[in-house]
């Protein structure tokens, strides 16, 4: 999930039970929103009705967020084709 230029949370390598929802372009039945608590990003997930209990959830990733790729991720790109 990108939050910004330079910052991407990646929940394969640490995250909670929301690593387990998924991506729906078409038909999202929630959707995040990039908030600061005490200084700290933070992502909440809002539902855009009732769900009921068992409701598999589904968001839009927004992996196009970034028009280009994150300054970082082409550097570490890079580095591994000169290795």
């Amino acid at each position: 999930f990108n939050l910004n230029q330079d910052e991407v949370i990646d929940a394969a390598r640490k995250g909670n039970k929301i690593k387990f929802a998924n991506h729906s372009r078409d038909r999202p039945n929630c959707h995040p929103r990039v908030i600061s608590v005490s200084g700290d990003h933070h992502i909440a997930i809002y539902a855009k009705s009732d769900l009921k209990p068992g409701d598999e959830l589904f968001f839009d990733y927004k992996h196009d967020f970034c028009s280009t790729l994150p300054d970082w991720y082409v550097s570490k790109i890079n580095g591994f084709a000169s290795n």
